[in-house]
């Protein structure tokens, strides 16, 4: 697991966020406490880096509203998809959201 440290606030790097929406997402029955609230924690204290890059902002967008959709159903059929075919959602985003 990597951490950053973002004032003062140790949070997640952005590929273990990606790593940790991704079992929200398809894994949820898996994911731990500690691993959720590490993300949430991550989530809430990534934008207040005293700067943040324009590639970081991207990637909070990615994972935040990938977060929002699975909320929102969007990720239903590709899960039952998966599922169907079996297809692990660690081969088929290996790089991230």
């Amino acid at each position: 697991m990597t951490i950053a440290i973002v004032k003062n606030k140790q949070v997640a790097s952005l590929s273990e966020m990606h790593r940790l929406a991704l079992k929200r997402i398809f894994d949820k029955q898996n994911i731990t406490y500690d691993e959720e609230t590490l993300l949430d924690v991550s989530l809430e204290h990534w934008p207040k880096k005293a700067v943040l890059e324009p590639e970081e902002k991207r990637q909070l967008k990615i994972i935040t509203q990938a977060l929002i959709d699975n909320e929102d159903g969007k990720f239903y059929w590709l899960k039952e998809e998966m599922i169907r075919h079996g297809i692990d959602y660690r081969k088929a985003y290996s790089v991230g959201l």
